[in-house]
């Protein structure tokens, strides 16, 4: 639903004619093959590295490690795509501006501001099931555009399950709904990279993104909402 919402908001005032695709398919060339075999094979390791409790434990490695393995074999045979003055064509500034939002996220711990969101969700909990759900999905939608939405949902869930759990409520509903409320970040380029990729690019202000995505935040909590107490609590 908000593939086709995204897609219609963001069509309005343009041009809607298709483009026709050219005739014929180039072919993928030596490089292009050695990067495509490159992904198929970081996927599959991150897939199996990750454990399946409790029935596969997966390998242990260090993640970090891995993806920084397969960014260094480019530049390695028998790949030999990369040499070292591509490394000056690294927007570095995307690279902080990730890491800003891990820091935000680490800070939320280390100043208690963590425990504080908990009492703070305690007494939430007075209010019906749905205005608390609504309540949440704005939290974690709002909160994931000044942090990374890894670090912030990793902080949040356990919160979220305390406070469900010791009243009464549907735990796996609230963490599903915070879960994906976390990738609801469209306003700020520290968001998430593709956002701070999209503003370095010069096609796309702070101020047009902060447009788009208060708007986008907003159907978006409406829309989880809705599915959450329609179609997931059918399931659970």
């Amino acid at each position: 639903m908000m593939f086709l919402v995204v897609g219609w908001i963001l069509s309005l005032g343009t041009d809607n004619t298709l483009i026709p695709a050219k005739e014929g398919t180039k072919k993928l060339s030596s490089n292009q093959k050695k990067v495509s075999v490159a992904l198929i094979a970081l996927i599959s390791l991150l897939l199996i590295n990750s454990p399946i409790e409790p029935y596969y434990s997966g390998l242990g490695l260090n993640e970090k490690g891995i993806l920084l393995g397969f960014g260094l074999m480019m530049f390695l045979p028998p790949f030999n795509i990369l040499n070292w003055d591509d490394s000056h064509k690294i927007p570095y500034e995307i690279i902080f501006l990730f890491g800003a939002g891990f820091a935000i996220a680490n800070a939320f711990t280390d100043t208690g501001l963590a425990d504080q969101l908990a009492a703070w969700l305690q007494t939430a909990t007075n209010l019906p099931p749905l205005m608390l759900l609504v309540l949440i999905a704005a939290i974690v939608t709002f909160s994931t555009e000044i942090t990374s939405n890894t670090a912030l949902i990793s902080m949040v869930l356990p919160v979220i399950y305390a406070v469900t759990e010791q009243n009464g409520l549907d735990s796996r509903l609230f963490m599903m709904v915070a879960t994906i409320c976390a990738s609801y970040a469209f306003m700020l380029p520290i968001a998430t990279p593709p956002n701070a990729i999209a503003m370095s690019s010069g096609a796309v202000t702070v101020k047009i993104m902060a447009r788009y995505g208060i708007i986008f935040n907003v159907i978006g909590i409406l829309l989880i909402t809705l599915t959450a107490t329609v179609y997931w609590q059918a399931f659970l």
